[in-house]
C-alpha cells in the first residue's frame, strides 16, 4: 500500500478496495434460490442501485481509499481553482 500526506491527513491507497455493488442478494436468499435467479437479481440490483467506492476515515487522520478514488483525488488536487474559491492550488 502506498501513502502520502495531504492537508495533515495520511492518505493510504489500498488496491484491495474498489467499486462494489451498493446492494446484493443475501446468503439466505442465495440458499433458497437457483444460481440463475441470484445472478439475475444481483445484475438487476447493480443496474438499479449502482455501485459505490467507499472511502474509510480512520483514527489519527488516516484516510484509506481505492486506487480509483486516489486518482480522482489527485486530479482534483491538480485542477485549477477560481481565485478565492478555496481548496488546494
Amino acid at each position: 500500500m502506498r501513502s502520502f500526506e495531504f492537508n495533515g491527513a495520511r492518505i493510504v491507497e489500498n488496491p484491495m478496495l474498489g467499486p462494489t455493488p451498493r446492494i446484493q442478494a443475501t446468503q439466505a436468499f442465495e440458499a433458497i434460490q437457483s444460481p440463475e435467479l441470484v445472478a439475475s437479481t444481483n445484475a438487476w440490483m447493480k443496474d438499479f442501485f449502482g455501485m459505490h467506492d467507499p472511502i474509510y476515515f480512520l483514527e489519527n487522520k488516516v484516510v484509506v481509499m481505492s486506487p480509483g478514488n486516489l486518482q480522482k483525488l489527485r486530479a482534483e488536487m491538480l485542477r485549477p481553482t477560481a481565485a478565492g474559491a478555496g481548496g488546494p492550488g
